[in-house]
């Protein structure tokens, strides 16, 4: 197990009783750390199984549940005779734009801050419409708060959340393909055999077609 030689037993007892004994313990000259021992093991472990084998590392970005913006590396292996392991390696709280991530929390405490699209993943799109259409009045509040001269990209959204027909337009991608990113993620599932992916696409061909305007037709269209 780590251990740290402290000299003072006093300062020992304290680390102990402030984290709490599931995290440090003492014999009264050194202080054991079982959160240590425990990565520790977890990454020999990990490199004892990625040894030898070809690897991809990814940096992903997301929120944690309290709307912080967290960075998670993870790897994985390339297997031959099936799909490959991943894990977690680290996790890091990353500062984006404090003062206004301030104006959103003290605006809408309840509320996640807005998720992160990935250029190449077109269900997070539809997700983050989806979070703009739930909670638009929340967020145009919020917008005309923030200074249009601290940024160009500021000035763009004030102009955008302003048309009328922005909000009839995220009902509109809710209502009709709201369940689209749930059928991709599906789809992505690395064990599904051909006939459930025909069903899948089936059952989200036939929810879209319920849309009759011109551009429900022309989504339509790709199918």
């Amino acid at each position: 197990m780590p251990k740290y030689k402290v000299s003072d037993n006093t300062r020992l007892n304290s680390f102990v009783n402030h984290f709490g004994r599931e995290v440090f313990s003492t014999d009264g000259i050194v202080l054991f750390c079982k959160i240590c021992e425990c990565y520790i093991h977890t990454i020999e472990k990990i490199r004892s199984y990625v040894e030898n084998k070809k690897i991809w590392v990814t940096l992903d970005e997301t929120t944690d549940i309290e709307g912080r913006y967290v960075a998670n590396v993870v790897v994985g292996t390339l297997e031959l005779n099936g799909p490959g392991k991943h894990f977690l390696i680290n996790t890091e709280v990353l500062e984006k734009a404090p003062s206004r991530v301030q104006i959103f929390k003290e605006h809408a405490p309840n509320i996640l801050l807005p998720p992160q699209p990935v250029l190449t993943r077109w269900g997070t799109w539809l997700t983050a419409a989806f979070y703009y259409c739930e909670h638009f009045g929340t967020i145009k509040n919020i917008i005309t708060k923030l200074d249009k001269n601290d940024a160009t990209s500021i000035k763009k959204v004030i102009d955008l959340i302003a048309d009328p027909d922005l909000e009839l337009n995220l009902v509109f991608i809710k209502s009709y393909f709201g369940s689209l990113p749930n059928s991709i993620t599906r789809l992505e599932s690395s064990n599904i055999c051909l006939a459930d992916s025909i069903g899948i696409v089936e059952e989200q061909k036939n929810k879209i077609q319920l849309a009759k305007n011109i551009v429900g037709r022309e989504i339509q269209h790709k199918f």
